[in-house]
């Protein structure tokens, strides 16, 4: 079995285990994947966890324009340029909707993943060809206090990117979580 149908089987497997309630959209299942074991791992070691949340600004009307073949394109060539640029190996970058990725960047705190995201954007301008995409970054860090939580982390952190989207897009909003003794996240 080649490594690529290898990695897809590997997914479907997992991905089983993370179903999300629409079918049309198992990019949700690698977004658990991928922020649960490191949350649990942030929490063990009282250590912070940034997430960014990416949206490709106006995908649809991209699509529509262009077709969907080649939004389909350039929203995979986004995601291998977030992977080449997000640094480390314990980095990890993966699509948690059809117009956005995930970056989790374990161990980092709220400086540094405004620098990975500004990195990020100058990367995503410069690695495009005519007509381009622009993309709105949500940045948010943390060290978890609780093993519930990272639902609302990531759903926090989505807004802010839909919030950057919602203001033009093509910008960065961040913010730096802190929790109260119940567990629950204030910003």
């Amino acid at each position: 079995m080649l490594f690529k149908e290898s990695v897809v089987t590997l997914h479907r497997e997992l991905s089983r285990g993370f179903a999300s309630n629409d079918p049309a959209d198992p990019p949700a299942s690698a977004a658990a994947l991928l922020l649960v074991p490191e949350w649990t791992q942030a929490l063990r070691l009282q250590q912070s966890l940034s997430l960014m949340v990416v949206t490709v600004d106006h995908v649809r009307a991209f699509s529509g324009q262009y077709g969907r073949e080649l939004a389909e394109a350039r929203l995979l060539h986004i995601g291998e340029v977030l992977k080449a640029t997000a640094g480390r190996a314990r980095d990890s970058v993966g699509r948690c909707s059809a117009d956005a990725f995930m970056v989790l960047l374990p161990h980092t705190p709220a400086d540094g993943a405004r620098a990975v995201a500004e990195r990020c954007q100058r990367a995503i301008r410069a690695a495009q060809v005519e007509p381009l995409l622009t993309a709105s970054f949500g940045a948010g860090t943390l060290i978890p206090r609780s093993e519930a939580g990272h639902s609302v982390f990531f759903n926090t952190v989505a807004q802010l990117s839909e919030d950057a989207t919602r203001a033009g897009g093509d910008r960065i909003l961040t913010r730096h979580f802190a929790h109260s003794r119940t567990g629950a996240m204030r910003g």
